[in-house]
């Protein structure tokens, strides 16, 4: 599967990224880039998820954009 890049996981991010994960979604399928972590973020970050505070070439690599 490729990589889903969710942008901020604020309330929304949070509720998109718990909904993805209850459905099933591997962690490490995620990125989340947020500038300041939120709890979602973190606790996505101990099951796999890849989190940065910004977007760079290095971490687009694989992204596929929607």
């Amino acid at each position: 599967m490729s990589t889903i890049a969710l942008v901020g996981a604020g309330r929304m991010g949070a509720a998109l990224l718990k909904g993805w994960l209850d459905a099933g979604m591997a962690a490490r399928d995620i990125l989340i880039i947020q500038p300041r972590p939120t709890q979602a973020a973190v606790d996505a970050a101990k099951e796999g998820a890849i989190c940065v505070e910004s977007l760079s070439i290095k971490t687009a690599h694989d992204l596929e954009m929607l």
